[in-house]
């Protein structure tokens, strides 16, 4: 199929690979590649391991494919032209940063929500806040010692002396449920840009509506990474009890997804007729490859590896889930050992006492004093 045409459509983010994406490729993809070894031990480690970094754990793997493949592309003609390779490149180049956002927002309201705890609410909960000592909420202690079923030991009943904050908590669980929803939003408004695009490159329909899902989708989820970092910086201010190291990973995470997505938009208004066009606008210029890599690809490695090379348990409290309830555990009703017989056998179904010889039975043990 030919490649040339005379209609318009987006132009590929990154441009199409060329000679000079060799070298570039081939490093990110080595990259990747080198931080495997700390994502299989994040993933073997009962005291690191967390699903609160899911997205982003296969993203680092994908990663690898992916660069390797735009490398091949760039000396390889028939995978240069392939709108298949294209459109999958240009899916996971649109919705890499947003898996990582989204892992970013699950594990600041994990990291929030551990830290209004407290009282017997440190119990109920698999998260692993660090507890400040007696007298000083500003001081942190050792994580909760970690027990062979997963739980996290904190001596008991919970520890009256540190403050629960329901109410904080539970506008802190709405807002991120919000968060979540709208990140899905994203994701579904990328997809289906990436999976229209391969047909806006052959017959140029849906051209105008793929560039806007684009443009939606990227410019929502710049709003979410500013929403999660300044709710990071208010934690700051207003919860003395959260690590201030733990909201300075959070704004400079957030910052550098933020940099990727700011690039995607001041790109995406570009317009090609091929995929082998040179054309000014086609992002095929070394000053655009330049631009690409920098502004794009660098910022989310860097993302990743920060995020990959923190213990996500310690630093953000997640646990191995990260904090998915709704609202707090209700206490359970919990019921003397000591209760008289008596008791018990009030409690009996009635049927029974209908049974002529369980009910006399019955009778006969409720008249022995």
């Amino acid at each position: 199929m030919s490649t040339n045409a005379t209609h318009e459509f987006p132009s590929l983010v990154g441009g199409v690979p060329l000679p000079v994406d060799f070298a570039p490729s081939i490093l990110f993809a080595c990259l990747y590649a080198v931080m495997l070894p700390v994502v299989f031990w994040r993933i073997i480690h009962p005291r690191s391991r967390s699903a609160a970094l899911a997205g982003t754990t296969f993203f680092s793997i994908e990663r690898v494919v992916a660069y390797a493949l735009r490398a091949k592309a760039s000396h390889d003609l028939g995978s240069r032209m392939s709108k298949g390779l294209e459109t999958y490149l240009q899916v996971t180049y649109a919705g890499g940063f947003i898996t990582i956002g989204q892992d970013l927002a699950n594990v600041t309201r994990s990291l929030l929500v551990a830290y209004t705890l407290g009282g017997d609410m440190l119990a109920k909960h698999k998260l692993t806040p660090q507890i400040p000592k007696c007298g000083s909420s500003f001081e942190m202690q050792e994580p909760f010692a970690t027990l062979p079923e997963g739980r996290f030991d904190t001596g008991g009943q919970g520890d009256p002396a540190i403050t629960d904050h329901p109410r904080t908590r539970y506008w802190i669980r709405q807002m991120s449920g919000i968060w979540a929803l709208l990140f899905l939003v994203t994701i579904i408004l990328s997809a289906i840009a990436g999976a229209d695009y391969k047909e806006a490159i052959a017959t140029g329909a849906d051209a105008a509506l793929v560039r806007w899902l684009r443009y939606v989708s990227t410019g929502l989820a710049i709003i979410l990474l500013h929403g999660v970092g300044g709710l990071a910086v208010w934690a700051y201010f207003y919860m003395p009890r959260v690590p201030r190291s733990s909201v300075v990973w959070i704004v400079l995470v957030a910052s550098l997804l933020s940099v990727v997505g700011i690039y995607r938009v001041d790109t995406m208004f570009h317009n090609t007729t091929s995929l082998t066009s040179t054309a000014p606008g086609s992002l095929t210029s070394n000053l655009s490859k330049a631009g690409f890599y920098v502004f794009h690809v660098a910022p989310e490695f860097l993302a990743v590896a920060i995020l990959m090379s923190l213990n996500t348990r310690r630093v953000f409290a997640t646990g191995m889930w990260g904090d998915w309830r709704i609202s707090d555990p209700k206490p359970q009703n919990n019921y003397p050992s000591n209760t008289s017989s008596t008791s018990r056998l009030n409690s009996l179904p009635q049927f029974l006492w209908r049974l002529p010889l369980v009910g006399f039975l019955l009778r006969t043990c409720r008249a022995t004093p």
